[in-house]
């Protein structure tokens, strides 16, 4: 079941970084281009899957647009200034963080070697808020709650 949301998630993130670039196009191009993306969004969660390492922009940080950019400084600072101490705490915080990351995909109109490389770092980090969803205890919970807080140190590190 897991799986399952993982991966419809990813789905819906790639389809909807394509969808925003492609509403000028004929439905024949459209149906095409939503295979071509289904497709390259299969290779590219497989290759996330199998840890594609984040790189610089040579020496500097990939720049993210400003609509993508706004939507993951309120998830950091989401987790960033959670105090919670008990599993109701982090269910809310959980279900936040879904909210949030709906509200990523939903607003990619990135493209190019920074889309590629923001994907490294997304994807992933859609998987862990997906599995802290799933963690039962308050020891778990709190492992994964740390895990999706550093993964804000690996983001500032590679992305401006």
């Amino acid at each position: 079941m897991k799986t399952k949301i993982i991966i419809l998630a990813l789905a819906t993130f790639a389809f909807s970084c394509g969808e925003n670039h492609e509403e000028n196009h004929d439905n024949h191009a459209n149906h095409e281009t939503h295979e071509a993306t289904e497709n390259h969004q299969e290779e590219e969660h497989h290759h996330a899957k199998e840890g594609d390492v984040l790189k610089l922009n040579g020496e500097e940080k990939w720049a993210v647009n400003e609509e993508m950019m706004v939507n993951v400084r309120n998830i950091e600072k989401e987790v960033t200034s959670f105090s919670g101490t008990t599993m109701e705490d982090y269910a809310k915080l959980s279900k936040g963080l879904k909210t949030s990351i709906s509200q990523i995909t939903s607003s990619c109109t990135m493209t190019g070697e920074s889309h590629d490389e923001l994907h490294k770092w997304l994807l992933p980090h859609i998987e862990m808020v997906n599995e802290f969803a799933d963690v039962q205890t308050v020891d778990n919970a709190s492992v994964h709650y740390d895990h999706i807080k550093e993964s804000f140190v690996t983001f500032n590190t590679f992305f401006k």
